[in-house]
């Protein structure tokens, strides 16, 4: 059924018809009285499907959100959504390394930044950002801690992980603490499948 002045869509009531430029097309538009007061022009096809408001219900919707966690535009708030993204937009570029590899993020957070927050707090510094302990599994409590990227880049799939008197480090982490370059360490692990460190 064609569209009618008088039809309502959400919050939105239409008044009258219009033709506008759009682009490079003239498509036909509603001019609707939203219940806030505003007069607002929305293109026909859009009414009661992508646009139901003046754009009052999204900024409503916005500011509880923002007074439910007090967190938008935090840089919590950005790691919860970046997590969030990666694991459940296929759209995303990281998403090949997280949602296509199995990895979630539970549900209760996926659903709440403030049951995130209250589980992981806040960031130490501007450096930490969000890393799972085991690489391989979800964003789930117990899982996850901010951690710098040197942290980071310790608990990768792609490290060698040696142990030597009794204690367990990737080849960065021993050759930091013998003050040894990676590659001599590396070169000597390897020579002739060596598995011991230099005294």
């Amino acid at each position: 059924m064609a569209t009618q002045v008088g039809q309502r869509f959400g919050r939105l009531t239409v008044m009258s018809f219009v033709m506008a430029q759009i682009g490079k097309r003239r498509r036909r538009c509603a001019i609707c009285q939203c219940e806030c007061g505003q007069t607002p022009r929305v293109q026909v096809q859009l009414l009661g499907t992508k646009t139901n408001s003046c754009g009052c219900l999204y900024r409503e919707k916005a500011a509880v959100m923002n007074r439910s966690h007090g967190g938008t535009g935090t840089p919590e708030y950005s790691a919860w959504k970046g997590m969030i993204q990666r694991c459940h937009n296929t759209k995303d570029k990281s998403y090949k390394n997280y949602g296509a590899r199995g990895i979630r993020v539970c549900t209760e957070w996926r659903n709440s930044f403030a049951v995130f927050l209250d589980a992981i707090g806040k960031k130490p510094t501007s450096l930490h950002t969000v890393e799972r302990i085991n690489n391989d599994g979800n964003y789930e409590p117990g899982n996850v801690r901010w951690a710098t990227r040197l942290e980071q880049n310790n608990n990768t799939r792609k490290n060698r992980f040696i142990e030597s008197a009794g204690e367990t480090k990737t080849l960065s982490q021993w050759s930091r603490q013998l003050n040894i370059p990676v590659t001599t360490l590396w070169h000597q692990l390897n020579r002739g499948g060596s598995s011991s460190l230099p005294a």
